[in-house]
């Protein structure tokens, strides 16, 4: 496997998305664990030479019911991803996999043209 693919998987899996599948992983899952997401960006930064990226406060923390409150009522006020992922203290990926999964948005990031 080349370093362009596995940086693509495991990208994705930082982002709580299967890589094969494009699907949200459920909250539960391995991935979504705080300091597994933690590690991929890890890996992911050293693979490109970066050191390691603060992450934002809340990266890698399940979602509570009262983020989601929070998360649908920023969305519908129109406000960017990067702007909702910065008052979350998420990344604007997992904010976009979130409302995904919430059912407000049809795709998230992984499921986006390039």
């Amino acid at each position: 496997m080349d370093l362009d693919r596995a940086k693509e998987i495991v990208s994705s899996l930082a982002e709580g998305i299967d890589p094969l599948t494009g699907e949200i992983l459920p909250g539960d899952h391995l991935c979504n664990k705080g300091d597994i997401v933690r590690a991929f960006y890890a890996l992911l930064n050293a693979a490109d030479g970066k050191k390691t990226k603060p992450q934002p406060e809340n990266a890698g923390k399940p979602w509570t019911e009262q983020a989601d409150a929070e998360l649908r009522a920023l969305f519908s006020s129109g406000k960017s991803m990067a702007a909702i992922g910065k008052q979350l203290g998420r990344t604007s990926g997992s904010v976009e996999a979130r409302l995904a999964k919430l059912g407000l948005t049809e795709t998230g990031w992984f499921t986006r043209s390039r």
